[in-house]
């Protein structure tokens, strides 16, 4: 068993080792743009470097773990696909007299671990790695608070569903695997939210409508030619946008198949971009339900 965990850390070593090669930079870069896409620039960053390691994907769909094997870095084939296949998640932990285990919350599937940390939480947000058919915890994230466990939940199986449903059908393992940028996101918004909520002693709310799209040709039209609307990025393969007045950005607009929501931080901000929302796509649109959301809703 030692000897598993020696090549084990020996990978996270390496990838750590590349992830801080000069040549990755412009990825890097990328990767940062994107992982902090729509979070406020004074937002504690958590977890960027094991997203980075285990997560990210290169514009050329190769990846850091990848890049091991193409660099002779590693020749392990097995590990590298134990590593590719590790899953962050949150796990209930159980610990019994001769060993522990954990049950992820999602898949309901248990890990016998063999290397149990000093954890000072339960449940766990945690990545795990099967390799030689033994479990081994390689990050568990302590920057969150077990009373949100039940929000996180909501959160992911919203995504999850909304996933499905709009994109294609997929196992929540798999889903996850493929999203874990959802759960860091979930830890960075929620703290925000909360330091905020401590410092202005106030509650934190975010206003949203939500529109159909009844014309796409001229919708996308409207949208590529509105010089206040500026493209982000497609995350989880919907279109994200942020619109802008006087140079100052006063919503986030996300297109999700043939809907669209504006996210905005104050009811005036979300009046003024309605406004002009209706502007410029006039009748390509329908309006369909204005709500206000506060951190537990929308985490």
């Amino acid at each position: 068993m030692n000897n598993i965990k020696k090549k084990i850390d020996e990978l996270y070593e390496k990838l750590l080792m590349l992830v801080s090669d000069e040549k990755y930079l412009d990825e890097i870069e990328r990767a940062h743009d994107f992982f902090s896409n729509g979070l406020e620039e004074e937002t504690v960053e958590i977890g960027f470097n094991q997203w980075l390691m285990f997560d990210y994907v290169f514009q050329n769909g190769s990846s850091f773990i990848d890049e091991l094997l193409m660099n002779d870095l590693l020749d392990d084939t097995e590990l590298v696909m134990a590593a590719k296949n590790s899953i962050l998640s949150v796990f209930k932990v159980f610990e019994l007299e001769r060993y522990t285990y954990i049950k992820d919350v999602f898949t309901k599937e248990d890990y016998m671990i063999e290397n149990m940390m000093d954890i000072d939480r339960n449940p766990i947000i945690a990545r795990v790695i099967t390799y030689k058919k033994k479990n081994f915890i390689i990050e568990v994230v302590n920057e969150w608070a077990e009373e949100s466990e039940d929000s996180i939940r909501k959160s992911i199986y919203e995504k999850y569903n909304e996933y499905c449903s709009k994109i294609k059908n997929t196992e929540i393992n798999e889903f996850l695997r493929k999203n874990a940028i959802i759960i860091y996101k979930y830890l960075m918004i929620y703290k925000d939210i909360k330091i905020k909520s401590v410092f202005q002693d106030e509650e934190f709310f975010l206003h949203l409508a939500t529109y159909s799209i009844i014309n796409m040709d001229m919708f996308n039209k409207s949208i590529n030619e509105s010089e206040n609307i500026v493209f982000q990025t497609d995350e989880y393969d919907n279109d994200i946008y942020e619109l802008s007045m006087e140079n100052v950005v006063i919503c986030e607009i996300e297109v999700i198949s043939n809907n669209f929501e504006i996210q905005c931080r104050n009811n005036e901000d979300l009046v003024e971009s309605m406004n002009e929302i209706d502007r410029i796509f006039k009748n390509s649109i329908v309006k369909l339900k204005e709500e206000v959301l506060n951190v537990e809703d929308l985490i």
